[in-house]
């Protein structure tokens, strides 16, 4: 995460990422939205997610009986925002660099969505405000330990005595089948996970091919 340990891959995406980030930004002067986002062109991310709808369909009438649906919703501009958001974050400066180096180190975190607040370090299934709270996020504790939470504010973990400690903790924890984050709203994400999940119970539910004579 050093500004010049960059590959030009990262650092394309981020120039590319920049514009759609910093309209997600608010600029109230109070509350969590001030250190939050607001909406992306809510225009272009229909058409992704229209897209990503077509594949879903496509899959499930393509895959044989008792195959899981997987879907790629991932795309030039998804990759872009969520890379320029971990950028947005790092120059936020109130996460702790060594936490930040490990939770982005992590593939399966560095999918994900970041937000910050108090310093703690929030990882989020989609992209847009309020974001989605089911994975767990990172909280700093005294003499450079860690404490991980949630994912409700209600809800503690454990306390971690290194960065590494503690992101590994929320990669236990992570939904199952955790994929990129959504650009879209949490209730976009839930419908979108729903969507998945009958398609998969459809394809367990269909009989396979009758290969007894065969």
């Amino acid at each position: 995460m050093e500004q010049g340990s960059s590959s030009p891959n990262v650092e394309r995406q981020r120039d590319a990422g920049q514009a759609l980030v910093d309209q997600k930004y608010a600029s109230t002067s109070s509350g969590v939205q001030s250190h939050g986002y607001v909406a992306v062109n809510r225009a272009n991310r229909r058409a992704r997610l229209s897209r990503s709808s077509i594949v879903l369909f496509a899959g499930s009438r393509l895959r044989s009986a008792g195959m899981m649906v997987t879907v790629d919703t991932t795309s030039p501009d998804q990759r872009a925002l969520v890379e320029a958001g971990w950028q947005k974050v790092r120059d936020d400066g109130r996460v702790r660099p060594d936490l930040l180096e490990a939770a982005y180190a992590e593939p399966r975190l560095r999918q994900l969505f970041p937000w910050t607040g108090m310093g703690e370090l929030h990882f989020s299934r989609c992209t847009e405000w309020q974001w989605a709270w089911d994975v767990p996020y990172i909280q700093p504790a005294s003499e450079g330990e860690y404490w991980v939470a949630g994912p409700l504010r209600s809800e503690s973990v454990s306390p971690a005595r290194t960065a590494l400690e503690a992101v590994a903790m929320v990669v236990d924890r992570l939904p199952p089948h955790c994929r990129p984050a959504l650009v879209g709203t949490p209730e976009e994400l839930a419908a979108h996970d729903a969507a998945i999940l009958r398609a998969n119970r459809a394809n367990r539910e269909t009989p396979g091919p009758d290969r007894s004579t065969s």
